[in-house]
This record gives structure tokens, sequence and C-alpha cells, in this order.
């Protein structure tokens, strides 16, 4: 068996990565996971410090009259469903887009910015969001969540919400988990790749603030990558929605900014992989009953309260915007937590089908922190479900022949194509 000590530089990284994650719980700490039904980090409170993975990623850039980039978009949509989209601006994962999209369950280019292409993005005369933006992804059986019952606006991408015009931005503040404070690549060991990393570098220049390109004797002690006075990040591994509050804390430690400010997160993966564990209980399994009566409302409460916080007028005075998103899972809604072998590792482990309705609450619950704040929200979920550990397997409820998997060796954090496709939502979602 190969040592940390004897493999090769990238494998070292990956191998020391590895075992401090080990170390602080990120492979097999009870009390976090990965999302939806899947293996996560280890989780965290931050009370205790342990850390625990978990997916999501994301991209954006500036939204608003005349920022960030001015591409048409192609995607068309017409009967409730979306045609293939391509933009001719500029994407966060410089100009190009990872394979697939949230719509129609089959495989388009992220678009960055361009009119809205749907009358009714809110789907209230026709179908609804799941037939507009998820046509053919989702069934009887396994359904997707209900976002209409909150009357979201939908951007013309489907790539998520737009409730606001994003303009004027003067700082990025990063917030969340591993999956926005970034983690390794076996084929990028200075994780340069990371959504965080693709997606700050698209805001700089769509925004006109400033990045410092990443240096390897200029490495902060707490954050991945070097920060400057535009973008700073607070996000943290195993992070789960009760670590929110600690997290800004850390990055508004006066209470009060003065710049016009984006905040841009990934949150709630280790709560999902937590509830995971609970819910595959071998000596005492909590019902998804259980979990919405408690566990559910009180991850979300502490979400709506980050999120009211962020935008409130008296700690942000020259205004803030806030984009987070959704809750994802590997296992392409099967709950089969045992397709990815590293799953063993975190005790993420047996089936959980029946923990997807939990999935599906704790998203409509996030959209409608977003409706009701007017805050945005990607929908990370509904894209990455069929591009898990379950692509190839056509009776999967989201397979589409071109898949392939977006989550790296650990289950539950997104590979390089994962990073570069939530980087182009995010990207999306804020330029409209």
């Amino acid at each position: 068996m190969m040592t940390c000590g004897s493999a090769p530089l990238r494998a070292r990284l990956f191998c020391s990565w590895a075992c401090a994650a080990a170390l602080v719980g990120g492979c097999g700490d009870d009390s976090a996971g990965e999302e939806g039904a899947s293996a996560s980090e280890g989780s965290s409170s931050s009370s205790s410090g342990e850390a625990s993975g978990e997916a999501s990623s994301a991209a954006g850039t500036t939204s608003g009259s005349g920022s960030g980039s001015a591409g048409e978009t192609a995607a068309t949509s017409s009967g409730g469903s979306t045609s293939e989209g391509t933009s001719a601006g500029t994407s966060a994962s410089d100009g190009s887009t990872s394979d697939g999209s949230t719509s129609g369950g089959s495989t388009s280019e992220a678009s960055t910015s361009g009119d809205p292409t749907t009358e009714d993005p809110t789907g209230d005369s026709g179908g609804g969001i799941a037939e507009l933006c998820f046509a053919g992804k989702f069934s009887d059986e396994v359904p997707p969540a209900d976002y209409d019952q909150f009357k979201p606006t939908i951007g013309s991408h489907c790539m998520g919400t737009d409730h606001q015009t994003i303009e004027g931005v003067e700082k990025v503040i990063f917030l969340g988990d591993s999956v926005t404070r970034g983690t390794p690549d076996l084929n990028n060991p200075i994780w340069d790749d990371a959504y965080r990393f693709v997606l700050s570098k698209a805001l700089a220049q769509a925004m006109g603030l400033e990045f410092k390109n990443f240096e390897l004797d200029d490495v902060p002690t707490k954050n991945l990558f070097p920060s400057t006075d535009d973008f700073d990040s607070c996000a943290e591994w195993g992070h789960r929605t009760d670590d929110l509050a600690g997290e800004i804390a850390e990055c508004f430690p006066k209470g009060v900014e003065l710049k016009t400010t984006l905040i841009v997160m990934t949150i709630g993966g280790n709560d999902l992989a937590a509830w995971a564990k609970a819910g595959t209980n071998m000596d005492d399994p909590k019902s998804p009953e259980e979990l919405l009566a408690k566990e559910v409302p009180e991850a979300v409460q502490y979400m709506r309260d980050a999120v009211e916080w962020l935008t409130d007028p008296n700690h942000f005075p020259n205004g803030s915007y806030v984009v987070f998103a959704n809750t994802y899972e590997y296992t392409d809604r099967t709950g089969e937590m045992g397709v990815c072998q590293a799953a063993q590792w975190q005790d993420l482990e047996g089936d959980w089908p029946e923990g997807m309705g939990v999935v599906n609450v704790f998203n409509e619950k996030f959209m409608e922190i977003a409706a009701e704040t007017q805050t945005d929200m990607i929908f990370m979920s509904e894209a990455f479900c069929g591009w898990g550990y379950k692509a190839k397997d056509p009776s999967n409820v989201c397979y589409d022949p071109a898949a392939k998997n977006l989550f790296d060796l650990t289950c539950i954090h997104p590979n390089t194509d994962g990073d570069k496709r939530i980087a182009d939502m995010f990207f999306a979602v804020i330029d409209e």
C-alpha cells in the first residue's frame, strides 16, 4: 500500500487532505455527511469544530443593466419545456460551460446573460416550474420539489430565480461549506478550479473588482485562496446551517458593511448527510416524519436568520445581494448511498429512498426563503440529478445518455466539471 510520504506529489497532496479530513471527521463522522441521500464531508457545528463534507457548487457574474457579460441567449422556452441554449457572452468558466443543464433533462450549455426568453417564467399560466425547466427529469414516483407554491420569478436560463437586479457591487463575500471553500482535485493540486475561484475571476472582470491570482507564498491560514478587500470567504469544511451565524460574525465583525456587497453561498449538504445517517441508523432509524418535524425546521430557521441578517439595511446601508444554492445529492434520487464506494468511510451506507422527500422539502423551504426575502437560489439539486454516481444507469429518474459523473471521489464534492457547472449557474443567475 502506498503511503502519503511515498506517493507522487499530486497523490501526496490529496492523501494529506484525505488524512486531515478523516482526523476531523471528514470520513465517518456521525454528526454530518453528504448532501441529499448521499455521502458528505465531515459535518461540524461552530462549537465542536467537527468537519464534514458536502456538495454544492455554483458560479456567477454581475446582473443588471449593462453589467456582466452581454451575450444573448439562444435558449428558448415553449410549451412548458426549454431547448438547449448557448451564450454569446462570457461564462464564469472562461467562456465555456460544463455539459448539461437543468432544462428538460437534456444537455445544454449554460446561458450567462441575455434577454428573458420565457413570457411567464413563474409557470403561472402553464405546467409550472418543473415542466418549464426540468421536463423529463422526474416522475410521479420520484417527484420534483414543488416550487410553484411560492410563486418565485424564474430566470430565462432556468438555472435559478431572478428576484434581484445585481449592480454596483463593491465587495463579494463567500459563505457556507466545503463546496464553497473548495476541495482538492487530483488533476489540479493547487485547487484553483473550485467554483469559488472560477466565479471570483469572472465577477472581478465583470464588476471591475480586484482579484488576486493564486500565489503559493500568499496562502492565508484560514481560507484556501488569497483574498483582497474586494473578495473574501468565511466558508469552512464541514459547516452546516447552524454555523452560518459564526461565519457572518467572522466576515462582518463590525456588524455594518458600508460597501454594496454580494454574498454567495452553498450550505445544507452536511445537514442533509446527518439526516441520511440518522435515517439509516440500524439501531434507531429516524423516520422522514421525525426529521421533518424537528431537524429540518431547525436548519431552515438557521438559514432564514442568516439571509434576513444579510439583507437587513441596518447592516448594509448601501445595499446587499444574496445568492445561494439549494442542496444536491450524489445518488440521482435513488437513495442508494453505497453507490459511491467512499460513502462507507463516512458512515453513509444502505438505502434511503424515502429520504428523497426530505430533500424536496428542504429545497422547497430554501425557495420559500428566496421568494420571501427576494434573494436568489440556483437549482443545483436539479442540475446535478442524473449526473451523479448513477449517471450511466438508464433506469434512474434523471437519466441523460450524455451525462457523466460531476462528483469527485469523496462522493459529495463536485469534481472539476461539477465546479464549472456550479460556477456557470451562479454566474447566470447573478448576471440576468
